[in-house]
C-alpha cells in the first residue's frame, strides 16, 4: 500500500517537473525572438530620431544573435553613414556580403558607402559585382544611372590650331554635386593634338594641325570617349551691331549684323545661324554675318546667333509707339501685371504684384518704382524698369510613409529642412518585397531620388510583394515586420485543473533570423486525474492503530510554477 502511495506521488512530480521544463522552454523560445523583433524596431526608431549611437548599439546585438540578419545588417550600415563614418559601414556590409552572396541589398547599400568616400571606381565595381551574383535588374539600372553621371567636361568641342582646351572627368553624384574624378586618359589621334598638363582629374588637349581628335578616359569599368575639332580659326567672341535698341514698331525694319574674334584676337569671317525665342519678328536669312529683322507683333523676344557652340543674345521688345514696362527679380519669386499686355498707353494705370515662391518673402521694389507696397498701382509715363526684391524666409517639412513593406533611409534624419536644401532618399524593401515607385510629391521608379526642399513634402515609397515567394519566407517576413509585438503569455499556475480551450490560439510565428528551432509545445495534462484504487490484498495482515495518523494522498492540484514577468 506505501508502495503504491510512493509511485503515485512521484509521478505527480514528474508530471509538474516535465510541464513546468517545457513551458520555460517556450517561454525562453518567445523571449529571444521577441527581444530580437523589440531590439530591431527599437533601433529603427532611434535611427530616424537620430539618437545614431543608441541605435547602432541594438542593431548590433540582433546581429550578434544573428549574424545573416539583412536588415540589422543594413540599420546599422546606415547608422555609421549618418555619422560619416563610410569605412566602418564598408566593413559591415562586405561582412554581409561574405555571409549572403546573392543578398542585392547588401551590394546596393555598399556602394553608397562607397559614394560618400568619393570612390567612383569602387562604387562601380560593386554594381557590377552585385549584378553578376545576383542578376538584379534594380542593380542593373544603377549602373545605367551611375554611367550616365559620368561624362567627359569641356567648354566647346572646338580648338583653335596651336591653343588649348581644358577637359576633366566629372561625376554627379546623387546629392547633385559635380565631382572631379580621378581617370586614365587617352589620346586616339594623335596627328591633330597632343595632350598636356595630365594630372588625376584633367588633361589640356592642344591643337597641332587640323582636323579631330578623340580622347577617351577610364575609370574602373567606366569608359567615356568625346570628339573635339581642331580648327585655323574658333571664335571667341561675338558681337551685335546695333547691341542697345529701344522698342521697335510694328513693321519697323532693323539692319542687324554681328562680328566676331578668334582666340588669338583676331578677326574673323564667320557663318553664323540667326533664331529667335518667339514668332513675333521675322528674319531676312537664317544664316550670315548680315541680316535684318521686321517686327510682327508686339512683345519681347531674344535674338540669338550661333557658331562653333558659341551663343550671343540681344533683346528685340516691340512696343508700336506704347511704353514697355520691363520687370524682373532679385531672389525667388515673381511678377505680375494687371492688365497683362506687351505694351501700355502712356497716361494708363496698372497695377503690378510680387509673388514669391515657397520659403521666400518679398521686401521691396527697385529701379523705376521703390517702396514695398504690394501691390502697387502705377501711371505709365515711359518705358518703365521695375525689379522685385525677394529674400528667404522658413524652412519646409519633410513626412516620409511607407505603403507595403520595407523602410526609407535618407542621409539627415531631419524633419525640418531649410529651403532648397537637398535630401537623398533611399527606400529599401523588405525581404519578399520589391519596390515598386513614389508616390505624393514625388513620382518615379528610381530606387535612391534627390528630393529639392523648395516646399512642404508628402512623399510615400510603394513596395509589392513578390509573389513567387514560398510561404516560410512570407512567415519569416511577418515576424520580422511586425512593429507591435505581442506579451507573450503568462503559464497557467494551475495547469492541471485548466479547462481545454474550446478556440485554441494558433501558434506564435518565430524570427527565422535567430536561428531558433521551433520550440515543443507543452503537453495538455488530464485536467481531472483520477489516482489509481490499490487491489485488495487476498490475505491482509491487521496493521496496529497510529495513535497520530497522518494519511499521504496524491495531490490532484500540484503546485504552480512560479510565474514569469513579460517580457
Amino acid at each position: 500500500m506505501n508502495k503504491k502511495r510512493l509511485f503515485l506521488i512521484l509521478l505527480g512530480v514528474v508530471t509538474v517537473a516535465v510541464a513546468a521544463f517545457f513551458t520555460f522552454q517556450v517561454i525562453q523560445s518567445d523571449k529571444i525572438t521577441m527581444t530580437i523583433d523589440d531590439q530591431l524596431e527599437q533601433a529603427k526608431v532611434l535611427l530616424e530620431q537620430d539618437q545614431i549611437e543608441e541605435s547602432i548599439n541594438l542593431f548590433e546585438k540582433v546581429l550578434e544573435q544573428d549574424p545573416s540578419h539583412t536588415e540589422a545588417r543594413i540599420g546599422l550600415a546606415n547608422a555609421y553613414m549618418a555619422l560619416s563614418k563610410y569605412d566602418v559601414a564598408i566593413d559591415v556590409l562586405d561582412e554581409g556580403i561574405q555571409l549572403k552572396p546573392k543578398e542585392a541589398q547588401f551590394y546596393y547599400f555598399l556602394s553608397i558607402a562607397y559614394e560618400g568616400t568619393d570612390d567612383l571606381e569602387n562604387v562601380a565595381n560593386t554594381i557590377q559585382a552585385g549584378i553578376k551574383a545576383t542578376k538584379n535588374e534594380a542593380l542593373r539600372e544603377l549602373e545605367e544611372q551611375l554611367v550616365s553621371n559620368v561624362e567627359i567636361e569641356v567648354d566647346r568641342h572646338y580648338v583653335q590650331q596651336d591653343f588649348s582646351r581644358d577637359l576633366s572627368l566629372v561625376w554627379k553624384k546623387n546629392n547633385g554635386v559635380k565631382l572631379p574624378v580621378e581617370a586614365e586618359w587617352e589620346l586616339k589621334n594623335e596627328d591633330a593634338g597632343s595632350i598636356t598638363n595630365e594630372t588625376d582629374t584633367s588633361v589640356t588637349l592642344t591643337g597641332t594641325d587640323v582636323g579631330s581628335v578623340v580622347i577617351s578616359t577610364t575609370v574602373g569599368p567606366i569608359t567615356k570617349e568625346t570628339k573635339i575639332f581642331v580648327e585655323d580659326q574658333v571664335i571667341e567672341e561675338i558681337t551685335f551691331a546695333p547691341s542697345d535698341l529701344k522698342p521697335l514698331a510694328i513693321g519697323q525694319e532693323l539692319a542687324l549684323s554681328v562680328s566676331g574674334v578668334d582666340a588669338a584676337g583676331e578677326v574673323m569671317e564667320f557663318n553664323p545661324e540667326w533664331t529667335a525665342s518667339n514668332d513675333i519678328i521675322a528674319f531676312d536669312q537664317t544664316e550670315g554675318q548680315n541680316n535684318s529683322i521686321e517686327p510682327i507683333e508686339e512683345g519681347i523676344t531674344m535674338v540669338n546667333v550661333s557658331y562653333q557652340e558659341l551663343d550671343a543674345e540681344l533683346r528685340v521688345a516691340i512696343s508700336d509707339e506704347d511704353k514697355i514696362i520691363k520687370t524682373g527679380v532679385k531672389g525667388n519669386g515673381t511678377v505680375s501685371i494687371s492688365p497683362e499686355q506687351a505694351s501700355y498707353p502712356v497716361g494708363s494705370e496698372i497695377q503690378i504684384e510680387a509673388h514669391p515662391v515657397a520659403g521666400w518673402k518679398f521686401v521691396g521694389w527697385n529701379g523705376d518704382l521703390t517702396g514695398e507696397t504690394n501691390p502697387a498701382t502705377v501711371v505709365v509715363e515711359g518705358d518703365m524698369t521695375i525689379q522685385a526684391v525677394f529674400e528667404r524666409s522658413d524652412t519646409h517639412e519633410l513626412t516620409l510613409a511607407i505603403e507595403g513593406e520595407g523602410n526609407i533611409y535618407r542621409e539627415s534624419l531631419d524633419t525640418t529642412y531649410n529651403h532648397m536644401d537637398s535630401v537623398t532618399l533611399t527606400a529599401a524593401p523588405s525581404s519578399g518585397w520589391s519596390f515598386d515607385h513614389w508616390e505624393g510629391s514625388v513620382s518615379g521608379g528610381n530606387q535612391q531620388i534627390t528630393v529639392q526642399m523648395d516646399e512642404d513634402k508628402d512623399i510615400t515609397a510603394v513596395f509589392t510583394m513578390n509573389h513567387e515567394s514560398d510561404g516560410s519566407e512570407e512567415r519569416a517576413n511577418d515576424s520580422s515586420r511586425d512593429k507591435n509585438p505581442t506579451t507573450p503569455v503568462k503559464p497557467d499556475p494551475n495547469p492541471s485543473t485548466e479547462e481545454p480551450d474550446s478556440n485554441p490560439r494558433s501558434p506564435e510565428k518565430t524570427d527565422p533570423d535567430s536561428n531558433l528551432a521551433p520550440s515543443p509545445e507543452k503537453p495538455d495534462p488530464d485536467p481531472n486525474p483520477i489516482p489509481e484504487e490499490p487491489e485488495p490484498d487476498p490475505n491482509p495482515i491487521p496493521e496496529e492503530p497510529d495513535p497520530n495518523p497522518t494519511p499521504v494522498e496524491p495531490d490532484p492540484t500540484p503546485q504552480p510554477s512560479p510565474e514569469l514577468d513579460p517580457i
